[in-house]
C-alpha cells in the first residue's frame, strides 16, 4: 500500500500509539530500492510547534535528501512565508522527493502546524507526502478520497493477522497451540503493542508456571502503555464517552446519549472512529472497541467510580435495550458487563484534634487501596504504574480522600487513617 501510494501525492498512516507507524516506515524505506532517490524524514516533536524551530528542522531534512537546490533556502524563514516558499522551492526539482512527516500529531494547532499542512495541500507534482499521525490531519481527506489522490493505512491494515501473530511468535522462540493463538488475537485485537507484550512477559519471566501468569504480566505491560500514550493524551470528554461506554459490548448513538447525556454522541462516535482509529466500525452507525483497550477502559472506570455510579451504568445500558426491545428493535447482544457490587467499607472519621461533630463517609475499594500506599515514599506517579491506572486517577483518589477525611496534607490523611484503625 506504501509503494502504490507514494505514486499520489499523499499517504496517510493513521492509528493509536502501539500500532506500528513508525516501525512500519522505517522498515519500509530501508527495505524498497524502488523509492525515490531523495528521501526526506522529519520526526515532529514538542519545540516543533515553534515555527522558527519547525523550518529550520524541514529545512535540514530536506538538505538531507540530496536536493542541491534547496540549499538556496534561507533558515530561517518567517513563518508566513515558511509553506510558499518550501512550495516553490520543492517545485524546481526534477525528479521525484518523498518526504516523510511522522509523529504528525505532536505539531499542536497553531501557525506551525498550519504552515505544514498548508505545504501538503499546495504539493507541487515532484513532492509525495507520508504522513504518521494518531489521528487524520486537517486536510479536506473527502475531497482526496473521491479523486483517489490519498492512500490511507489505519488500524485495521496495522492489526496483525494470524500468519504474521504467528511468525512473530515463532521468532521470539515461542510456540503457541492454535487454540492459545486464537485467544491471544480475540483479547488483543492484533494490537501490535498488545502482541509485543505477551513477548517481553515470557521473556521476563521464563520460569512463570502457567500460561495465566504470561497473560497477566502481558496485560499489565499492555496496560501501562495505553494509559501513558494513549488516555493520558486523550482530551477529557473523549476519555469520559469511552470510559462510560466500555460497559457495553455494541454502541449506537442513542445508547450513548443514555450513558453519557451528550446529544452529539453519533457525531463523536464518528469522530473518535474516523478520526482516532479508536473503536470499530460495524456499519453505519454501530461500534465496537477494541478487545485490548477495552479491558483498559473498564479498569480505569471501576478505580474512578463508586459501586453506585457503576449501577446506574448498567441499569442505563439495561433500560435501553428494554426499551429497544418494546419497541420491536433487535435485542441485541447484552447490554454491559457485570458491575463490581461488593459492599463498601464505611468509616467515621474525626478529623484534626478536639471534640467534631463525627462524620460517615464511604472509602470505595479503589481508595482504600490508595490510601494503604500514602505512608510509602512513593510518588503519585510511581502509585498509579504499580496500580496500572493512570496518574490522574490517582489524583482524583487522594483528592476525594483529603476531601472524605477534612484533612488538605498527605501526612494528615495517613496520621488520621491510623488513628481510626485503616491503617497499621
Amino acid at each position: 500500500m506504501l509503494d502504490v501510494g507514494i505514486q499520489g501525492p499523499l499517504t496517510c498512516v493513521v492509528g493509536p500509539p502501539g500500532t506500528g507507524k513508525s516501525a512500519l516506515l522505517t522498515t519500509w524505506r530501508g527495505s524498497r530500492e524502488a523509492l525515490p532517490g531523495r528521501r526526506a524524514w522529519l520526526t515532529f516533536s514538542e519545540e516543533d510547534n515553534d515555527p522558527a524551530s519547525l523550518g529550520a528542522h524541514l529545512v535540514a531534512s530536506l538538505r538531507g535528501s540530496g536536493a542541491a537546490e534547496l540549499l538556496r533556502l534561507d533558515d530561517p524563514m518567517a513563518p508566513e512565508l515558511l509553506a510558499p516558499t518550501l512550495v516553490n522551492a520543492i517545485a524546481r526539482l526534477t525528479e521525484p522527493l518523498l518526504l516523510v512527516l511522522d509523529d504528525f500529531h505532536a505539531l499542536r494547532p497553531g501557525p506551525a502546524r498550519g504552515a505544514v499542512l498548508q505545504m501538503i495541500r499546495h504539493a507541487p507534482a515532484p513532492l509525495s507526502v507520508v504522513i504518521a499521525s494518531r489521528r487524520e490531519p486537517e486536510i479536506a481527506l473527502h475531497r482526496l478520497r473521491a479523486a483517489g489522490r490519498v492512500t490511507e493505512i489505519r488500524h485495521a491494515e496495522l492489526a496483525f493477522t494470524r500468519t504474521e501473530a504467528d511468525t512473530l511468535f515463532t521468532r521470539a522462540g515461542l510456540t503457541l497451540d492454535p487454540a492459545s493463538l486464537t485467544s491471544v488475537l480475540d483479547c488483543s485485537g492484533g494490537w501490535p503493542v498488545a502482541l509485543q507484550c505477551v513477548v517481553n512477559a515470557r521473556e521476563e519471566c521464563e520460569n512463570w508456571r502457567t500460561c495465566l501468569e504470561v497473560r497477566a504480566r502481558a496485560g499489565q505491560l499492555c496496560s501501562e502503555f495505553l494509559l501513558r500514550e494513549l488516555l493520558d493524551q486523550l482530551p477529557a470528554d473523549d476519555l469520559d464517552l469511552l470510559l462510560r461506554t466500555s460497559v457495553c459490548e455494541v454502541l449506537e448513538p442513542s445508547l450513548v446519549r443514555a450513558l453519557t447525556g451528550r446529544a452529539d454522541a453519533g457525531r463523536a462516535l464518528r469522530r473518535l472512529a474516523a478520526e482516532r482509529d479508536l473503536l470499530i466500525s460495524e456499519g453505519v452507525s454501530t461500534y465496537r472497541h477494541h478487545p485490548s483497550l477495552r479491558r483498559v477502559l473498564t479498569r480505569e472506570l471501576g478505580e474512578r467510580s463508586t459501586s453506585d455510579e457503576m449501577s446506574a451504568l448498567s441499569l442505563a445500558a439495561y433500560e435501553w435495550h428494554r426499551s429497544r426491545k418494546r419497541e420491536g428493535g433487535a435485542e441485541g447482544p447484552p447490554a454491559a458487563t457485570a458491575c463490581a457490587t461488593t459492599p463498601r467499607p464505611t468509616v467515621t472519621v474525626t478529623a484534626g484534634q478536639g471534640p467534631v461533630r463525627p462524620t460517615t463517609e464511604q472509602l470505595t475499594d479503589c481508595e482504600l487501596e490508595v490510601l494503604r500506599l500514602l505512608p510509602t515514599q512513593q510518588t503519585l506517579e510511581e502509585i498509579a504504574a504499580a496500580r496500572c491506572v493512570s496518574v490522574n486517577t490517582v489524583k482524583s483518589q487522594v483528592r476525594v480522600i483529603y476531601r472524605k477525611f477534612g484533612v488538605a496534607k498527605r501526612r494528615e490523611a495517613v496520621a488520621l487513617a491510623q488513628r481510626i484503625g485503616l491503617l497499621r
